[in-house]
């Protein structure tokens, strides 16, 4: 999750409206996007990078290339481990 990488300052929540029941649906599905499982090591090590340079404040605005990072690391990380690591053991 984005919460558990370094840096003082909270990316937002969603690009979404949460309050609304479409918001969360968007966000629902833009975070059980299968496409997600193909993000290669060094893809998730550079989602990884750019989500800590914006709460670290050297990137100042979430840009559509920031929402990707952020989709990336709360979609493929849990605290502490992969969650791709979760998904092999559940099929196998």
């Amino acid at each position: 999750m984005s919460a558990s990488l370094p840096g003082k300052r909270d990316l937002p929540a969603s690009q979404y409206d949460l309050n609304t029941y479409w918001g969360r649906v968007r966000q629902s599905a833009e975070i059980a996007d299968p496409r997600t499982l193909f993000v290669s090591s060094a893809g998730l090590e550079s989602a990884k990078s750019l989500v800590s340079s914006y709460k670290q404040g050297h990137v100042q605005s979430m840009t559509p290339e920031l929402w990707r990072a952020k989709k990336t690391v709360d979609s493929t990380l849990h605290p502490g481990q992969l969650a791709y690591d979760m998904y092999l053991l559940i099929i196998g």
